[in-house]
This record gives structure tokens, sequence and C-alpha cells, in this order.
């Protein structure tokens, strides 16, 4: 322990049908990781998953989780759910933004990562925010589904460091983008197919910081 605080949350929810039809199988993951080195990360980091499963869990198909008994729907529209998603992580960046603003001073500049996984009808729609990271892991291999929003990683991006550089950079873990910002946030949006056997691995930078995507997946 190097810090006085823990500013990672997370949660996860399951609603399951019967055994004899798995097809009603859901779960909503939520992790969030407070900015390192601003005030009140854990407050933000809290305050998205908060907001998130509220905006969430007062709309379909997302209205299960509370009672714990979904029954069999028909497809879920992936254009519909995703934008959901989007609007609940918008929402929340609004929100933490605001009572930063509307706070004691203790609480400027707060904000975090934020991941939202929901896994339904053999498929992972997902938003994604900051450096926090979701990986799939099949038949041996691991593979980055999500994206870093650091300033190295869109510096890789336009040709002015490479991978070794940006891995030691003094500044590789400042954030591009994260909730709590005066501004809309760029979320990374994902469906991605499942298949029998598919581990998802959901982690903040706690993680990939010190253990690589090999170990990871080892």
């Amino acid at each position: 322990m190097s810090r006085a605080t823990n500013e990672d949350a997370f949660a996860l929810f399951h609603a399951t049908g019967s055994e004899q039809d798995r097809w009603g199988d859901q779960a909503l993951v939520l992790l969030a990781d407070g900015m390192g080195g601003c005030n009140a990360g854990e407050v933000a980091s809290s305050m998205a998953l908060a907001h998130v499963r509220e905006s969430l869990f007062s709309k379909p198909p997302w209205d299960v989780f509370p009672t714990r008994n979904p029954s069999v729907t028909t497809p879920l529209e992936e254009e519909h759910v995703l934008q959901v998603m989007h609007e609940a992580i918008q929402s929340a960046n609004a929100a933490i933004h605001a009572t930063a603003e509307k706070g004691d001073g203790t609480q400027i500049g707060m904000g975090c990562t934020c991941e939202v996984g929901y896994l339904a009808q053999g498929r992972l729609f997902m938003g994604h925010v900051g450096d926090s990271r979701a990986y799939l892991y099949r038949a041996g291999a691991i593979r980055q589904l999500t994206q870093d929003q650091t300033l190295v990683n869109r510096m890789v991006a336009m040709g002015v460091l490479n991978t070794e550089e940006a891995a030691t950079h003094p500044r590789r873990h400042e954030l591009d983008q994260a909730l709590g910002s005066s501004h809309p946030v760029e979320i990374q949006l994902i469906s991605e197919k499942l298949q029998v056997g598919d581990a998802l691995i959901f982690c903040s930078d706690g993680l990939t910081t010190h253990v690589n995507d090999r170990s990871i997946s080892e």
C-alpha cells in the first residue's frame, strides 16, 4: 500500500432465468478508478458507479437487475443499447463535474475512468472512458478491447512517440478523457460477439501498470 485511500470502485450485477433456459442470463459490470493526484478521486469513482447504475436500472433491458428475474426477450438492438449506455455515462460525467463545482473546493478537478460492460444474449456491449481496460481471453490468446485514452497513447497515434517510448514516458498516466470533465467525454463503444469458453477481464491500471498482457493471459 502506497496510498491512504483506494480510489477504485467496482460492482457486478447478475440476473438469471431458469437453468433450462440460459438465454435469460444477464450481467452488468461497472468499474471506475479515481484520478490519482487529483482531489477526491474516490468520490468521483463512487459517484460514477451510483449514477450509471441508477440511470440504467430505470430503463429496459437493465430494469431486470433490481428484480433479478429476467425473462426470454426479443433480441437486443445494438444501436439502442449502446446509445442508452452512452447517455448514462455522459450524464455521470456531468453530475461529477457539477458536484465538484458547487462543493467547498475539496472536490475541484475530481474525475475518474469508467468501464460499463453489459453481457446478454451472447454479446458484450460496452462503454469505456479513460485508461482502465477490458480484455477478451479466447482460445489461449488475450486481446485488449478498449483503447487507453491517455496523452501518450494519443501521441503514439500521431506518430510523436513509439510504443517503447510511451511505456516509460513520465506523463504516461495522464488521462486524455475522464469523467468529471466540463465537456462531453469521448466514449468508446464496443459490441463483441462472445463464444463458449471466452473470459473477460475488467481492470484498472492498478493491475496493468505492474502486470503485462502476457502475464495476465497466463
